[in-house]
């Protein structure tokens, strides 16, 4: 029963660890394919206003844009991080369950063993003594 449990707990851990790997990994795509088009975006209007006397007020609100891009995607990253130590640890400590489960189920049957055993040699006494009694 316990084994169940465990087998159960497992596949719920790493299945959600997954899920949030793959949730992190997805949002880092999105964000480094938005910091390359702005850099292209800002390589274009750096060319543009040095053609034409464009207000730099379009290229500061791309700039920071970008900027906030970049801090959204560190934020991302350490927590991708995190997630990744904090899975590693889970999936040790799971190991160890894991572990001790099959050395409790290898100690359960041996102490069953030893009461059959015991109880075949009891039942052998039992009728050793009927023997002698009779």
């Amino acid at each position: 029963m316990i084994k169940f449990y465990v087998h159960r707990l497992i596949t719920y851990i790493d299945l959600n660890y997954v899920y949030q790997y793959y949730d992190i990994k997805k949002l880092m795509s999105i964000f480094d394919k938005k910091e390359k088009n702005l850099n292209q975006l800002i390589n274009k209007l750096d060319v543009l206003s040095s053609t034409y006397s464009h207000s730099s007020y379009e290229v500061e609100k791309i700039k920071t844009e970008k900027n906030e891009i970049l801090r959204q995607k560190t934020e991302i990253e350490k927590k991708n991080h995190e997630l990744t130590r904090e899975h590693k640890y889970l999936k040790n400590k799971i190991a160890k369950l894991q572990e001790e489960v099959n050395k409790n189920s290898i100690l359960e049957d041996k102490f069953n063993q030893d009461i059959e055993e015991l109880s075949q040699e009891t039942e052998n006494l039992v009728s050793e003594i009927e023997k002698w009694q009779t």
